[in-house]
This record gives C-alpha cells, structure tokens and sequence, in this order.
C-alpha cells in the first residue's frame, strides 16, 4: 500500500509525535476527522525511553537555538542571557526532538515581545531532584491571558493571533516521553516563564555528542 510505503519513511523516534498530532486532528470536532491508520502510522510502537535517549552534552542543545530563533521571528532588540549551572552536564535525550522543543519555546517568547518596550530573553539550567534538569525560558511579553492558561497545552488552543495550536501539545507530548514535564509560570517582572525538565545522566556515562 502506498499509505504504508509513506508510513515507512517517518523515523520511528518520531512516529508516536506524527500519530499524536494526528490523533489531536481525529477527535476535534472542529476539523475533519483523519484518523492514524489511514497511513498505517499505528503499525509502529510507541518508542520507549531507551529507544529516544542519548547522553548529551546540555550545552550542545541549546548552543545554536537562539541564534536560529531570533532571525527567523522577525522581531529585533531582543537582549538574550544565558544562565547554566555549572552542575548541569549530560542529560538523557533525543537531540533533535529537544532542540525542536527549544527552539519552539524560544520562538513563542520572541514573539510574545513584538509589542514590548522591553525585550529580555532568559534562558537557564539547573540541576533539580531526583536526577532531573530543570529548564527555563523567560520573556518580558505581555503574559499569558487567563482565559487561556488552563488550556494552553491541549490542541488547538493557542495565544498567537494566528497559531494552530498544535505547538506545545506536541512539545508536551515530546517532554513527557523523556521523562520529563513542562509547564509555565507567570513572570515576575512581566511576561511568562516556560520550564521543562529532563533527565539527567550520569557525569561519568560518555556523551554521543
């Protein structure tokens, strides 16, 4: 079948996010219902954390993540500060799926600047318990409105004008598969706080990086 000839060509890493985002297409009755088998997405195993991590080198995740969010978001004067536990080394990922978390995290907090005078940008790392890494990234935007914040996460629901919606409920989808979670916080200074955390691995276990 040709549907299952296209099936074959998704990574398997990344199958279990392509039938999430289609699973979140199947059951909104405000979209016409596609559901995963129809390209045979459902023959796959979800993968297990074993089959998505390797030890990386923290650093190695977020060293080019800002400099490819900001040019791409159209938004400038953005000051960017970057704040790591020394502590922080190896943690337990899929590199590209992460960096796409990142990247898209940075991405809503550039644009959630557009119309501040203020435009500060940080992100940081810290070793969490047990055997965790926390992660934040903080914008100075306008926050999140409160209609929306219980529902930020599901499918659909987003703060941008003109999003889908789709963003971070495939980024939680990611986290949570790592072994992680992700949520955000108001920020004290203004604007909103993303943090997710994720595995830390061992400092003597040798890095893939």
């Amino acid at each position: 079948m040709i549907e299952r000839q296209i099936a074959s060509l998704i990574p398997i890493p990344w199958a279990f996010v392509v039938k999430n985002l289609l699973n979140i297409l199947s059951v909104s009755s405000a979209r016409i219902p596609v559901p995963a088998s129809s390209i045979a997405i459902s023959t796959f195993p979800e993968p297990s954390i074993a089959d998505l991590t390797r030890r990386i080198r923290f650093r190695s995740l977020t060293g080019s993540i800002a400099s490819m969010a900001l040019p791409s978001s159209g938004v400038k004067d953005v000051q960017v500060r970057f704040s790591f536990d020394p502590n922080v080394d190896l943690v337990l990922v899929d590199k590209i799926q992460v960096q796409q978390v990142l990247l898209n995290l940075l991405r809503n907090a550039i644009e959630a600047m557009h119309a501040s005078d203020r435009r500060k940008l940080a992100i940081s790392a810290q070793a969490a318990e047990p055997d965790m890494v926390l992660i934040s990234v903080a914008d100075s935007g306008s926050g999140i409105d409160a209609g929306l914040a219980a529902r930020l996460f599901q499918p659909f629901v987003s703060s941008k004008q003109h999003g889908m919606g789709v963003g971070l409920s495939i980024c939680r989808t990611i986290i949570e598969a790592h072994g992680g979670r992700i949520w955000f916080d108001p920020n004290p200074e203004g604007g909103t706080i993303f943090r997710l955390t994720l595995r830390a691995a061992a400092a003597e276990d040798d890095s893939d990086d």
